[in-house]
Formats: C-alpha cells, structure tokens, sequence
C-alpha cells in the first residue's frame, strides 16, 4: 500500500476490473445471481473497492484509509462464498451442513489467533502505520488459510463420496480454492520477507484474479446447472450405493442431535 504501481500492475488492475463487470454481466444474464449470491455480493463490493481506489496515489492516507476500511468486508464475504459452497454441495444434508458451518468459524478464529501470535516477534519491531498493514495481512492470511483447509475438505469430500453435483459448483469449487491457495502462498512469503515486496507479491495475486475470472467468464455458464457430474466414477455401483447410504445416516443422525 505505500509504493506506487507499477505499469504492468496498473494494467492488470484495470483488466480485472473490466473481467470483473463481465462476469457480473453474464451472471445476471444467465440467471446464475440467485444461485451463486455470496459470489455476485462479492464481486459488485470488489468493483467498488476498485473503482473508488483507482483515482487515489496510493502514496497517500486516504488510499491507505480506503483499503482498512473496505478490506474486512471482502474478507467477510470470502468466507460467506465458501459457506454457499458448502451449501450448495450438501444441499441434500443439512445435518452435516450445519456441523461444517459451526466447524469452519471455529477454525477461522483459531486460524487468526495462531496467525497472530506466531508473528508477534515480527510486530514488536514494526511501528505506525506499517504495524497496521501488517496485522491485516497476518489476519488475511489466517482467513485464507482456514478457507483453502475448508475447500480442499469440501473438495475430499466430493472426490470420496460419489454425489451428482452441477458442472458450475464443481468448477466454482476448484477455481476458488486454487484462488485461495495461491493468495495464502503469497500472503505467506510477503510476511515473511517483508513489505518491500509488496508491489510484487500484489502484481501476481491480481494476475492470478485476472486468470481466476476469464476461467469464470468462459466456463460458469447457465447449462452447467443443468449439467450433473459425479467426480468419482470408478465407484463400482455397490460401493457408491453404500457411501451415500452411510452419509445419509450420518446426516440423520447429525439432524436428530440437533432438535434435542
């Protein structure tokens, strides 16, 4: 936040605005805004992020002001992007959807606090306005980190249990926690080198934005609701007969706890 961009990072910026404004586009066109709300909620506050930071030097307060004040609320609808996911892959189980919900805010909290404190040498030696920044990206950090741990049980849990899912949520699922980990890697390497990187480590997360919404723009489309994937398919019918059977007692089970 306190170096100018540079070129190539400013080209970048734009183009993930205008693919951002594309895909919001097409969601609304093809009806997907319903389905996916979290992620169109979050893509509209990323254009305004973007738009109101675009004509600011980011030398200055206000374009360091923007980013404190505007960060949190991208954080908290990343994570409400991960609850619709799992929502919508166990929209049959509400019983272990509920329990992963509970799960998943635990970890996010532990996933912080541990983020925290393992920096906590680090924050000692950092004064003003950098002290700040850097407890954001330590926090950001914890986030991203328990949403990829999140994702990837999500994903596990497709790959092992051979439930029909939407070519959307499987493609929704894989482009975000391939996101998500990369953001993590680089927020990682970011604090533990320094700030002095920061223009580097910012250019190639908006490149990884940029590809993550032409992957989005070309691929999440109306008909993959309609179209179902099961992405084990070398369960031999028996088999697959019998996990989903044993989920569903799980999920009884889960549902029964709940209302004592």
């Amino acid at each position: 936040m306190c170096a100018m961009p540079s070129q190539l990072e400013q080209y970048l910026w734009v183009s993930s605005l205008v693919l951002t404004a594309v895909l919001i586009l097409r969601m609304v066109r093809d009806g997907l805004v319903r389905m996916y709300t979290g992620f169109f909620v979050y893509l509209c506050a990323n254009v305004v992020q973007t738009v109101a930071a675009l004509p600011l030097d980011p030398k200055t307060n206000t374009y360091t002001r923007l980013y404190l004040i505007t960060q949190p609320v991208i954080w908290l609808l990343s994570i409400l992007i991960v609850l619709e996911l799992f929502s919508l892959v166990l929209r049959r189980y509400q019983g272990i959807a509920s329990l992963g919900r509970w799960t998943m805010m635990a970890a996010l909290g532990a996933a912080v606090v541990i983020a925290l404190v393992t920096l906590v040498p680090d924050l000692q030696n950092v004064g003003g306005r950098y002290r700040t920044l850097i407890y954001y990206n330590v926090i950001e950090r914890g986030i991203n980190s328990s949403l990829v741990i999140f994702l990837l049980v999500i994903s596990a849990f497709v790959v092992w249990y051979p439930l029909p899912l939407s070519r959307n949520v499987i493609l929704h699922a894989i482009v975000y926690s391939v996101y998500f980990l990369c953001s993590t890697l680089a927020l990682f390497i970011q604090n533990l080198i320094g700030l002095n990187i920061t223009r580097i480590i910012s250019t190639i997360l908006i490149a990884l934005t940029c590809a993550c919404l032409v992957v989005w723009i070309l691929f999440l489309r109306r008909q993959g609701e309609e179209q179902t994937v099961s992405v084990r398919r070398q369960w031999r019918p028996e088999e697959g007969e019998r996990l989903v059977r044993q989920l569903d007692a799980i999920n009884a089970a889960l549902l029964r706890s709940s209302r004592k």
